[in-house]
């Protein structure tokens, strides 16, 4: 409905893996009710890479625009992912909160607004995405365990 996408934003599910993360946020909702002073965190995990994957992306940037699009061109080093889940457990607060991780960037070689604007013509920006920005908000794991992706493809550590 909107870019860039956040915990918010209706859940549009329709595939088994997709579906299936999206019946364990209820469940996860549900607890909440049951027991409002528990923590509960659940992580949206937006592709999973290792150093191969990353050095793979950035010998071949993505240039198909349709290539990655249902997932908005994003991507998550394994070592953020695992840093985020250290840094939820360490964190404190009440009830459930979902959190989308990911890269600050997309995979693309072009602006993210110019992709959105080809691909997603009709859908509005909330605000301007600056350069490669990932148009998934991270805005949930900043505030409640102060997260932020460390790895891009593009670092000059995964140069071939």
């Amino acid at each position: 409905q909107y870019f860039p996408i956040d915990e918010a934003h209706p859940s549009r599910a329709e595939e088994a893996y997709s579906v299936s993360k999206w019946v364990g946020e209820q469940v996860a909702d549900a607890f909440e009710r049951r027991n409002p002073d528990m923590q509960l965190a659940t992580m949206r995990f937006n592709g999973m890479w290792d150093d191969d994957r990353m050095r793979e992306l950035q010998a071949n940037p993505v240039t198909d625009l349709n290539e990655r699009a249902s997932a908005f061109w994003t991507y998550l080093h394994i070592r953020d992912a695992a840093r985020a889940c250290r840094m939820a457990i360490e964190a404190d607060w009440a009830g459930h909160q979902t959190f989308f991780l990911n890269a600050k960037d997309t995979m693309l070689d072009i602006p993210t607004a110019e992709a959105i604007s080809k691909v997603y013509p009709s859908v509005p920006l909330r605000r301007p995405l600056e350069g490669f920005e990932a148009p998934i908000e991270i805005a949930n794991a900043r505030h409640y365990f102060a997260w932020e992706p460390l790895y891009s493809w593009r670092d000059p550590q995964f140069a071939t």
